[in-house]
């Protein structure tokens, strides 16, 4: 009889690596956005959540601007989604989107 070894899976000991990237939307003036911007600041918001794109460690509106930073594993994917979403809502033209930190995570 032949017996059958079944190998554990490998352990995965590289750290994981997370990246920070921010997101920040502008729009004319310092005050407060409009009802419509604020409104596809808000789209903007949920379909990154929806999206699964990372953890919203941080977002706030005025200004001038609306600074969204996002903690994910995959910052082009990141990227990529705020790239879509921005495109979808046409506020891409007043966007900029940097991976701006690395963490490391044992």
């Amino acid at each position: 009889m032949i017996s059958k070894r079944i190998a554990a899976a490998p352990v995965n000991t590289r750290p994981v690596v997370r990246q920070k990237v921010h997101i920040r939307i502008t729009y004319a003036g310092t005050g407060a956005p409009t009802r419509v911007l604020h409104g596809k600041f808000l789209q903007f918001e949920a379909g990154m959540l929806h999206e699964d794109s990372g953890t919203i460690e941080k977002s706030s509106l005025g200004g001038g601007a609306m600074d969204i930073y996002v903690s994910t594993t995959a910052a082009q994917s990141t990227s990529e989604m705020a790239w879509r979403l921005a495109n979808q809502l046409g506020i891409s033209a007043n966007t900029t989107v940097k991976t701006v930190r690395r963490e490391t995570e044992d």
